[in-house]
């Protein structure tokens, strides 16, 4: 390691070495990639000052690492000469706090009101509420929380006079955005995404089963009951329209691709060969991206997801996570099952993405009598707070898991959309289970049917609810 570069890694070190105080106020860096787009075209010829070129280098460093960024940091730009880079790095790093921290105004309003004022008067309110930030941080004789609230303040005085974020939406605004939506939908004509995607089973079709951004739409059964796959073959079908990232915190790649393999050349795993996997990954492999790293929190798999977006930006807008499994992201407690519960569909609203949730039933369902063993939407394991913020729920059931119920169809399974926040029906729904394939599908035909009523069930259209 050359000079230079050992004396940029000890000032970093040096820099980041308070991680109390960076735990107190942060900036989450890679909530806004247009604030990183910004960043990225400053180059650092563009500082005179060697302190401020190196903390400009640092910063771009933790952007894209996805990390936080304190205000020890930002303090180097701050040390810049007195020239359009100084103006430039004020200008940044004071409407990413106003934008992401402290919500006073977005990115788009704050370029607006700054081609209106003068950029001397801007230049020097920027600076100074920079500077004041930076002696603020450096404080340890105030709480965490009162720290916050003083940097609220300060910020909301610095950007005096800017329009705030709007909070709200009068029903006038929200009848126009549905408008320009639907035309957008129109002039899409047949490429456009419908309002809700299909799960790609005919059952949960007719049943109105769909998810969108902000959705959470739980997958519930007990260990050991194929909850995974048909989560998978969701995702799967789901791959097909638009990105899903399916984390697996059970399973590593290999298994899960065996698993698909099998399902899409209706042949055992075992059994196949290199030349089958060549031609059916490029005919049939769709746009479903696994990450098998292993998460402890909500907010881990939350930076994984800021991530990938920065890594495919092209991916962003129509994203499906798929989380295998859900109680796996806390311990074992109803209280923190609870928060885990409620930071998931606080994390589908804010990051706009669809969430496919696989959660375990209680075993105390295998007590009951075999007719009411079928997993009802307060039977989630640890908390039934899974039940209150899913919007939809699912349960998969199949007889021949349980050795007691006699002359069982291994062949046979059955769904049931125990719950649908939008109104829509509860019902259950025929499947089939391929055990050596590990796949779920939609019955051919059920015993007792005539030919005539096969035809006209395949021939009935799906109704059109999305």
């Amino acid at each position: 390691m050359s000079d230079p570069d050992q004396e940029y890694h000890m000032a970093v070190i040096r820099e980041y070495a308070d991680r109390d105080f960076e735990r107190t106020l942060v900036n989450r860096a890679s909530e806004d990639l247009e604030q990183f787009h910004m960043l990225c075209r400053l180059q650092p010829s563009d500082f005179r000052d060697e302190a401020a070129r190196r903390g400009y280098l640092g910063l771009r460093q933790i952007f894209r690492e996805g990390g936080t960024v304190s205000l020890m940091a930002l303090q180097y730009l701050l040390q810049a000469s007195e020239d359009r880079s100084d103006y430039k790095a004020a200008e940044d790093l004071i409407s990413t706090y106003t934008a992401e921290k402290f919500n006073v105004v977005s990115n788009k309003e704050f370029m607006v009101l700054v081609r209106q004022v003068s950029k001397n008067a801007l230049r020097r309110r920027m600076v100074e509420a920079g500077q004041r930030l930076v002696r603020l941080g450096n404080r340890d004789d105030m709480a965490a929380n009162q720290l916050v609230d003083r940097a609220t303040a300060l910020i909301t005085e610095a950007s005096a006079g800017y329009v705030e974020k709007t909070l709200a939406h009068s029903e006038r605004e929200c009848w126009q955005m549905m408008a320009d939506q639907l035309a957008d939908r129109e002039k899409a004509g047949p490429t456009a995404l419908p309002r809700k995607l299909s799960l790609g089973f005919r059952g949960l079709d007719k049943l109105g089963v769909g998810i969108a951004p902000g959705m959470v739409i739980s997958i519930l059964g007990r260990s050991g009951m194929g909850k995974s796959i048909f989560g998978l073959q969701c995702a799967r079908n789901l791959a097909r329209q638009v990105p899903v990232l399916w984390f697996s915190f059970e399973m590593k790649w290999p298994e899960l691709l065996a698993r698909i393999v099998a399902q899409e050349l209706d042949i055992p795993f075992d059994r196949a060969t290199s030349t089958q996997l060549y031609s059916a990954g490029i005919k049939k492999a769709g746009n479903l991206y696994i990450n098998d790293v292993g998460h402890s929190s909500v907010a881990s798999v939350r930076r994984a997801i800021r991530q990938f977006k920065m890594q495919h930006p092209e991916l962003a807008a129509n994203l499906i996570i798929g989380l295998d499994y859900g109680q796996q992201l806390a311990k074992r407690v109803p209280d923190l099952q609870a928060e885990a519960s409620a930071a998931i569909k606080t994390m589908a609203f804010e990051e706009a993405v669809g969430v496919l949730c696989v959660l375990q039933a209680d075993p105390g369902i295998d007590q009951r009598k075999p007719e009411l063993r079928v997993p009802i939407s307060s039977d989630t394991r640890y908390s039934k707070a899974w039940e209150m913020d899913a919007d939809t729920i699912i349960s998969i059931f199949r007889e021949a898991y349980y050795k007691d119920i006699r002359n069982a169809d291994p062949g046979k399974a059955l769904g049931s959309v125990c719950k649908q926040r939008d109104g829509g029906p509860t019902a259950n729904f025929p499947l089939t289970f391929n055990g050596p394939l590990t796949k779920f599908s939609d019955p051919v035909y059920n015993p007792g049917m005539t030919p005539d009523m096969i035809e006209e069930m395949n021939r009935t259209p799906v109704p059109n609810m999305f």
